[in-house]
């Protein structure tokens, strides 16, 4: 369907013009569909249920109950995408450590606590390792652990962007060098 001009009869049917008619609703409507996609889609805690739900899957129920444990102490003071980046921040730490622990608060504190750094939200360690009742230099390791973790990905990453550039340079080279003996 086309977008009405600002001149046009209104789509709703009211007989009067868009720009004195349904305009604003539909401006209101593009902002909010433009705020999922960058958000990646999430917009309510509804959808941070649905990504436990359906989405990611857990090595270890006790993975997914941490999780959920995260998601839940999050969602009055974050938004679904930040607690979606805390989530599959958690979902790529234990796919490749596989960590065990008999309590979850500290991997929640360390967790929120990267979010905030991450999001330049104000947050301390004293207060977040009270509220998941943790000790202060229990969370700090575990800060310093899940950020060399971390750390480590991104340098990785970092590292195999060159060599796929060199590879397409490689390639269009190569392509050259056929068309110069053809």
């Amino acid at each position: 369907m086309l977008k009405p001009g600002r001149n046009d009869v209104c789509h709703c049917g009211s007989g009067r013009k868009y720009k004195k008619c349904c305009i604003e609703l539909d401006r209101e409507e593009e902002r909010r569909l433009a705020a999922a996609q960058a958000s990646g889609g999430l917009q309510s805690y509804a959808d941070i249920e649905r990504l436990l739900d359906q989405e990611l899957v857990w090595e270890a129920p006790s993975y997914g109950e941490l999780a959920r444990e995260l998601a839940g102490q999050m969602k009055d003071g974050y938004t679904p995408a930040q607690i979606s980046l805390a989530l599959f921040m958690w979902k790529e730490y234990t796919d490749a450590n596989k960590p065990s622990f008999r309590k979850s608060g500290v991997y929640c504190a360390a967790l929120e606590y990267l979010i905030c750094e991450i999001q330049s939200i104000p947050s301390s360690k004293a207060e977040l390792a009270e509220k998941y009742s943790v000790s202060v230099s229990t969370l700090s390791k575990k800060c310093t652990e899940l950020t060399s973790f971390f750390m480590e990905q991104y340098a990785e990453l970092q590292a195999e962007q060159p060599e796929a550039a060199g590879d397409a340079e490689n390639a269009e080279q190569s392509q050259q060098e056929e068309l110069v003996k053809a």
